[in-house]
């Protein structure tokens, strides 16, 4: 008997047939047609030599099974024939729906039996539960994240994980991903059982480089702990290329500041990885040429490339799942995969739409896009200011940048304060301001300073708060203390309501306070579940990437606005860390609360010198909860930036479409366009004159980028021409004096050495040839320009923004946070950049008389 059917006398099924687990003892035959694209990798995997933890399945006759018991048959039946998508959604709903009610149905079938039998089987620690479903990971359609999985599952919750990789089969994602590629809905799904492993190092091997196939490098992904964290972008890993003969390449050590670990009973957690780990290699060069030499066996076993999932435990290498690479197209040698188009009667499924922008006036058609659009009183001040440590408000933006990220704004503030109770007259009041967060002069966004005063109002805790917003939005000089206190973000008709609301909101925001370890891990897997999809918008055609566009857009808003209570509740601590420090330490220096980055001032030591006893006790427990709501955070916005990245690539999927259906000149030109604009292209009629409002806007930004862009100014009432932008700073650069030799610009040291070279000032990422690369900001697309630069200069961002890191991870020498450096350097001027003192110093004044190239 074989082992698959030891397992059977577990557990009955309907009409006296039993039910069964496969295992790798069964045969490949009955693993390919019931145990879905995992098992039939694993199953793979193993004959091809592979060390692989302990699996069983649960064929997809298991949950046929059960579909019969619960009446299913009809509503799977009319999925599998389902000819437009709507009705394919509307059908897997009423599946899901059943499926998660049914569970009399999976008693009577005997299916815990079953499962207590098979975990005994597998040991009974805990187990990795893992959706498989046919034709995934197969050499032409990878579902890549379309299907649950959990890790770390204990005795208890078996039963309950594997309803939900059945749910997840008719998930909304897998259906429109299924129609997409004019494939049939999935409607059989086997789920994998497999020993969990605790693993100290995870990640993913490539085979075969998808970036250069025709170089046949393996690549190597790897970061501490458990894979869960790559798979769900949240930890920056390390990647090493190989090339045929197993010598490193290239190695880029990534960041990781956080670890994915198994929690104590069940499921995972997120920890901050200590700072000295975080630059250690997660391989060494032998685990790196093992790896690499078995990844090639065992794709050379299984007859092509493979991506691979692999652990390290204290036992060892493990091989966890294998797929092949479905972007090298028919052979090893050929990039650039495209998909088959989606059927001709396809078209995505109704959207609702969010609410638009309040209309900007003629401005937003006009050739410049201006202000925020805010209807101001004549002598109302509006005070803007250049956000230097936001990487989502960059300096130089398009019309479709801008107009989307203060859209997402304005939502998300309200989704804030509506998840803390505010009352809806009060959500109300917010819209009077919440859409004018953002303003954008001459093609660069800014700081609506007054109304991000007024959010931190939204929260408990805002005197504190404040004292720490400046500083948090990089923002210079704080507004004077009188004027903020009046920045309400709403008003109430009598004191008791104001009282009844504040209260709400204040137990409300205490709850989150005392949850904000278990908010940031569940934020951290729900973008997991809900994002890892998005992988695959390369190859999906322009209306299928507009749909998935706005889901993306709508789902964003509705997780990251409850978050923001973190971004709040780090303002609340730094304030009280600001507010015990002038009331302990009057004397102590400002970095003692934001230390900078690199060599030179000790927090510790100067608190071990200055402070002791009681008072020392109560610091170090504030500065301590501050830096783990902050570390928090940081997830969190990895996460967020993440998200924005899926965007954009679902952007220049919509403009490849657009240029082809003749409504763009070229891919491109989408970022000449508002979000209304584009929404108008798919649902509605374009409107007329799009081209000519493009050439227009590509020609104001073409002149836009020789002004000087002032860092703060201030605006009076509702007009303002060119002439008064002028006055508030707004100058050609050509007319700014420049720096002469031996002028120094101190800013803040990111990453150390110095290096001497000649300046190149750039507004977009590009090759700079070995020149200092000077930049306004620097986002995570900068990234890719980094390995052609001696240095970097940036006038904002951090020590700890993304391209700061990546510039230490390569040895660019790096100084961020120097004002006026675009206005005081020319491109052609020899400079020397110190990153380690944070100074760029002028050596010679022979620069053009442009600005950035």
């Amino acid at each position: 008997m074989r082992n698959g059917q030891r397992c059977a006398a577990a557990a009955g099924g309907v009409g006296g047939r039993f039910l069964r687990v496969l295992s790798a003892d069964d045969t490949e035959a009955d693993i390919a047609s019931l145990g879905g694209g995992k098992a039939r990798g694993l199953y793979a995997l193993g004959a091809a030599g592979a060390r692989v933890p302990e699996w069983l399945v649960l064929g997809a006759d298991v949950f046929a099974e059960f579909a019969a018991g619960a009446g299913l048959g009809d509503l799977i039946g009319e999925l599998a024939h389902a000819r437009d998508v709507d009705t394919a959604l509307e059908l897997a709903g009423r599946i899901r729906a059943d499926i998660a009610s049914a569970g009399a149905v999976i008693e009577s079938i005997g299916l815990r039996e079953l499962l207590r039998a098979a975990h005994v089987r597998l040991g009974e620690g805990a187990l990795a539960v893992r959706s498989s479903v046919a034709g995934v990971d197969s050499d032409a359609n990878s579902y890549a994240g379309l299907f649950d999985s959990y890790s770390n599952v204990g005795p208890g919750e078996v039963f309950d994980r594997v309803r939900d990789c059945w749910i997840s089969g008719f998930s909304e994602r897998a259906v429109r991903y299924a129609f997409a590629r004019n494939l049939a809905p999935v409607t059989a799904i086997a789920v994998l059982l497999q020993r969990f492993v605790a693993a100290r190092a995870s990640g993913v091997l490539f085979t075969w480089n998808p970036v250069a196939p025709a170089a046949g490098e393996v690549v190597v992904n790897a970061v501490h702990g458990l894979g869960d964290g790559l798979a769900a972008g949240a930890v920056d890993a390390d990647t090493v290329v190989v090339d045929r003969a197993g010598t490193v390449l290239t190695r880029v050590i990534g960041g990781k500041e956080v670890e994915y670990v198994p929690a104590d009973k069940a499921g995972i957690e997120v920890v901050e990885v200590v700072p000295p780990r975080r630059s250690e290699v997660v391989l060494g060069d032998e685990d790196i040429a093992l790896l690499a030499g078995r990844g090639r066996a065992l794709a050379d076993a299984l007859g092509g490339p493979r991506d691979i999932e692999w652990a390290l435990d204290a036992d060892g290498l493990w091989f966890l799942q294998a797929r092949p690479i479905t972007t090298l197209g028919d052979s090893p040698d050929r990039p650039g995969h495209v998909g088959r188009p989606g059927p001709s009667g396809y078209r995505p499924g109704r959207i609702e739409h969010t609410r638009a922008l309040p209309r900007r006036g003629e401005e937003m058609t006009a050739a410049a896009l201006r202000g925020a659009g805010e209807p101001v009183a004549p002598g109302e001040p509006r005070i803007w200011a250049a956000a230097t440590k936001s990487e989502r408000i960059p300096g130089p933006m398009s019309p479709l940048v801008f107009t989307m990220t203060a859209d997402v704004y304005s939502r998300v503030y309200r989704g804030y304060a509506q998840s803390l109770g505010v009352p809806e007259k009060q959500l109300r009041d917010m819209e009077s301001w919440t859409p004018y967060l953002l303003g954008i002069f001459h093609g660069r966004g800014y700081l609506n300073l007054l109304h991000w005063y007024r959010t931190v109002g939204i929260a408990p805790g805002s005197s504190s708060a404040r004292l720490a917003l400046a500083a948090e939005l990089g923002v210079g000089e704080p507004l004077p203390d009188d004027l903020a206190k009046t920045l309400h973000p709403f008003a109430f008709e009598n004191g008791w309501q104001r009282a009844w609301s504040r209260a709400r909101t204040a137990i409300v925001y205490l709850r989150r306070l005392l949850a904000v370890d278990t908010m940031t891990r569940e934020f951290c897997l729900e973008f997991a579940r809900l994002y890892d999809r998005y992988d695959t918008m390369e190859y999906v055609h322009g209306e299928h990437a507009y749909a998935e566009f706005r889901r993306l857009d709508r789902d964003l808003v509705l997780h990251w606005g409850p978050t923001l209570v973190l971004d709040a509740i780090v303002l609340t601590f730094t304030g009280a860390l600001l507010l015990l420090t002038k009331a302990f330490l009057p004397g102590a220096p400002e970095s003692l609360v934001n230390p900078p980055a690199g060599p030179g001032f000790d927090p510790d030591a100067y608190l071990d010198a200055h402070l002791g006893g009681v008072r020392r006790s109560l610091y170090d427990r504030v500065r301590a909860r501050t830096a783990r709501c902050a570390a928090h955070r940081e997830q969190l916005r990895y996460c967020r930036t993440r998200a924005f990245g899926m965007v954009e690539k679902m952007i220049r999927v919509m403009g490849r479409d657009l240029a082809a259906r003749g409504l763009i000149g070229e891919a491109a030109d989408i970022f000449s366009l508002t979000v209304d604009e584009l929404r108008n292209c798919y649902d509605r009629v374009p409107m007329p004159g799009l081209a000519d409002r493009i050439t227009a806007r590509k020609v104001d930004r073409t002149v836009a980028a020789d002004l000087v862009a002032p860092a703060r100014f201030t605006t009076i009432g509702p007009g303002l021409t060119d002439a008064e932008l002028r006055e508030r700073g707004w100058v050609p650069l050509a007319e700014a004096p420049p720096a002469v030799p031996g002028d120094v610009l101190a800013g803040s040291p990111a990453a150390a050495g110095v290096v001497e070279g000649i300046a190149v000032l750039v507004d977009e990422p590009r090759d700079v040839a070995g020149g200092i690369l000077v930049a306004d900001r620097v986002d995570p697309r900068w990234v890719a320009a980094l390995p052609t630069a001696a240095a970097l200069v940036s006038e904002r961002g951090g020590p700890l923004v993304p391209a700061a890191t990546v510039a230490r991870e390569l040895g660019v020498p790096a100084v961020f946070q120097v004002p006026g450096c675009r206005r005081k350097l020319r491109t052609g001027m020899r400079i020397r950049v110190d990153g380690t003192a944070g100074t760029v110093t002028v050596l010679s004044g022979g620069g053009h008389g442009d600005g950035a190239g």
